[in-house]
Parts: structure tokens; C-alpha cells; sequence
């Protein structure tokens, strides 16, 4: 349990709303939304097939704008944020791990990894993200080499690997941190390593996940 003085607020969204507009028709997604999401916290968003979820995800995320209301990343104003100025947020802040993966076909797991290199400020190398999720030995192995669980490892590589391994990682993967709990699972499945739900809260960076690794494997 965080206390009140250590609580750092990560997203906040005040009356937030969104409206699609379906030739003559208004679809209402989102209808007056206040969220916040603190670090450290696992956040899971469950409803039923279009209540929103995709579209409340999008907008934090900074692939979609919302139609009313507020929505802030830290210090960000992502409310009336540019095109340009998303992009660069998504960039640097957010990582999404889509339910099929999205690794390209054509390239290994080291080059679908080594594409985030290209735009990250000071980020991991390929090697080090795979090796991470044990993965060292797959690195030049194409998608359709690999396991879906393998597959499922990668994925959150190409996010990792933008960081620093003292980062925290709840900012990064989608939406603080529900694609880590995925991940750490898969991990803990296909290393046969037991990793406690109650430890999850102490692998926030890349460097705690490795110690605990080093210790257990």
C-alpha cells in the first residue's frame, strides 16, 4: 500500500469524454471519466465489448484525443497536444504490447527489438532486452520460429529496450502496468520461476527484475 506522501501521480483524466461521429449518428464512447493512476500501481480496466476500454487506453496513451475534458501524463498537458507533440509522447513515455503482438515478420526478434533503437533516447541494446526474458538464444529467430509464448516475450522487448535499466517500467507498458503483469506471468511460466504477485511491486525497474532473476534461475 503506497502511503500518501510517497504517492507520485503518473495519469489524470478530469470529465473526460469522448464522441465518434458515425455519418449522421454520435456514438458516446467515453461520458465524464475521472481516473488517476498513481506509480507503482497495477491498474486492470475491465467492462463489457464497447464500454470504452480501447478508447480510454487510446487517449492515455496518446493515439486518440478526447472530445471534452482533461487529460495530463506527469507535468504533460496531453488535452490539446498537437499531433507532433503525441508522437514525441509516445516516444519517450508510453510502450503498447497489442493482443497479437505486432512483430514484423520479415525481421528476427533482435531487429524487431533493434527498431525502437532508432528512436529512443538512451536505450537498452537489443541483446540486453532479450536476454532479459531469457530470450538470448532466440535473437535470430524469425516470429514464425518462435512459440507464441517466445512471441509474447518479445513483444514487451520493443518497449523495454527504450529504457534505462534503473527506469521505472509502470509508465512504459500499457497502461501501468497491466502488460507487465503479462509479462512477468509469461516469464514466470516459461522459466518455471515462482515470482510472487506481492514481489511485482518490487520489479519496477529492469535492474530489480535481473537481480531477482539472477537470484532465482
Amino acid at each position: 500500500m503506497l502511503s500518501a506522501q510517497s504517492k507520485k501521480l503518473i495519469f489524470s483524466a478530469r470529465d473526460l469524454t469522448k464522441v465518434y461521429q458515425m455519418g449522421e449518428v454520435q456514438v458516446q464512447a467515453l461520458h465524464g471519466i475521472n481516473l488517476e493512476i498513481f506509480a507503482g500501481e497495477v491498474v486492470v480496466l475491465l467492462g463489457a465489448s464497447g464500454s470504452g476500454k480501447s478508447t480510454l487506453v487510446n487517449i492515455l496513451g496518446g493515439l486518440d484525443t478526447a472530445s471534452g475534458g482533461q487529460v495530463t501524463y506527469r507535468d504533460i498537458d496531453l488535452t490539446n497536444a498537437s499531433e507532433k507533440q503525441l508522437t514525441n509522447f509516445r516516444r519517450l513515455n508510453v510502450g503498447f504490447v497489442f493482443q497479437f503482438y505486432n512483430l514484423i515478420p520479415s525481421l528476427t526478434a533482435r531487429e524487431n527489438v533493434a527498431i525502437v533503437t532508432e528512436i529512443a533516447e538512451h536505450p537498452m541494446t537489443p541483446e540486453e532486452a532479450l536476454t532479459l526474458v531469457d530470450l538470448s538464444d532466440r535473437m535470430d529467430h524469425f516470429p514464425a520460429q518462435m512459440s507464441g509464448g517466445e512471441q509474447q516475450r518479445v513483444a514487451p522487448e520493443t518497449d523495454l529496450d527504450s529504457l534505462n535499466p534503473e527506469d521505472e517500467l509502470g509508465p512504459v507498458l500499457d497502461i501501468d502496468s497491466m502488460d507487465f503483469y503479462t509479462m512477468m506471468v509469461g516469464i514466470s511460466e516459461d522459466l518455471q520461476v515462482e515470482i510472487p504477485e506481492q514481489e511485482y511491486g518490487n520489479l519496477r525497474t529492469l535492474k530489480n527484475i535481473r537481480e531477482f532473476l539472477r537470484k532465482s534461475v
